[in-house]
This record gives C-alpha cells, structure tokens and sequence, in this order.
C-alpha cells in the first residue's frame, strides 16, 4: 500500500514467513508495485516500487536499487532474463547492463495519470504490451481513457493496437499460452479474446468487488483468470 511496504518469503509453502531485506517504513510512504520471480534462477528477483527498481540476487537477503524513478509494473524476457522491462511514466528496456529508454508509439500524453503497466507472453517471447491510461479533455471536462500497445521486437518500439475502452483501466494481464489474450479493468472488468475481437464486459461494480489491483492469468491455463481487489481475491 502507499503508506509503506515489506517484502516477506515463505520456503514452506506459505506455512511461514519471514521478512527480507527490502522493508520501507510507514513515514516513508514507499509502495512495492510489482515483485517478479526470475523463472531461470528462482534467487533473483525484482520489485517495483515508488522508490525505483530493486533487484536482489540472493532471495531477497539484500537488493540494490537500480533505476532511481518510480516505476509501476516489471517484466523478465520469458526465455532471455538478461532483457527486462519497467514501465512508471517512463518505458525502460534494460540489456547488456544499460537501459533503452523510448515513448516512441507510447500514448502518454494525459492531464492526470494513472497507473502505466506493461507484461510479456510465453505464447511469444519477443513480444511486450502497455497499457496506459488516464484522462483527457473532452468538451469542456475530462474523460477517461486506455490504450494498449504492443512490441513485436523485445521492446524496441511499439505500435497501439486498442483504444476502445473509455474507462481508465489500470490493470491488465496478458495470457500466457495465448498471444493477444488480456484482461483489463479497475471499475469495471473486460477481456479481450485476440487483436481482432473488441474487448468485451466480463463484471460491473455489482457482480464483483470493484477497484482492482491485480489480475494474473493462470500460467497453465488460459480460461482461470485472478482479480485481486479490496473485496478479496476472486476466481
């Protein structure tokens, strides 16, 4: 949450845990946005926080800070985790110990901002998504707005491939056995079936808890989607 943050681990299934290195104070009002696993080398990991992106080698005993800004939402390369990917108000492509940064094809442009996130695919490796979102004027007021892009060269450059959702959507997954496949949503949840298929209601504010903050794809199976909000975590 915004009003501090600790990572903890479990080597017992969750039965216990215990607290790592990576623990921030209430008074310093640090949130941890994103942790991820590296799926080569279960001892690596990294976490996105307000204080910047940490990495830690040693499961989470010690982690050094490695970009000092903000950042929302990282992702390993599915099968090369030497590549890397951030996204806070800024895209980041880290490799070969140095960072790429670009908003080229990355709308970005709103008065207030919400969360930016970005994922990856097992389905296709070299290809990273974006979702943005925020609000723009429109008549005289603001109105909320998404767009989804997607990078078809590890995160080079990025083209929009949706923009029909008028709501600022700021969570999303992608699928893991299925490219193109996503589920986006904070007030309202839809999902998306392929590139060519718009996306489509799945739940309002009355037939589940609202305010997301999470959604993950079951990794092995494309139909169980996750939705992690203030109501619990759903199915």
């Amino acid at each position: 949450g915004p009003d501090g943050g600790i990572i903890l681990r479990t080597s017992d299934g969750g039965v216990n845990w215990s607290v790592t290195g990576l623990v921030f104070a209430a008074s310093q009002q640090i949130a941890i946005r994103d942790l991820i696993i590296n799926p080569k080398n279960h001892l690596s990991l990294l976490a996105a926080t307000t204080d910047g992106l940490y990495r830690t080698y040693d499961a989470g005993v010690s982690w050094t800070r490695i970009l000092n800004e903000s950042v929302n939402s990282v992702r390993f390369h599915p099968t090369d985790t030497a590549i890397f990917y951030t996204i806070g108000m800024n895209y980041y492509r880290f490799e070969n110990n140095s960072w790429l940064t670009t908003n080229s094809g990355i709308h970005n442009q709103f008065t207030y901002y919400h969360d930016f996130s970005l994922r990856t695919t097992a389905a296709a490796p070299n290809v990273v998504y974006i979702q943005t979102s925020g609000l723009i004027p429109f008549n005289g007021q603001f109105a909320p707005r998404m767009y989804l892009h997607k990078s078809t060269d590890t995160g080079y450059s990025f083209t929009l491939i949706d923009s029909t959702i008028t709501e600022f959507n700021s969570r999303f997954d992608a699928a893991q056995g299925t490219e193109d496949k996503f589920v986006s949503g904070y007030r309202t949840t839809y999902k998306k079936q392929s590139l060519a298929t718009p996306f489509q209601l799945m739940t309002d504010y009355w037939t589940m808890h609202y305010d997301q903050r999470s959604f993950y794809f079951d990794p092995r199976n494309d139909n169980t989607i996750y939705a992690c909000n203030d109501g619990g975590l759903y199915r």
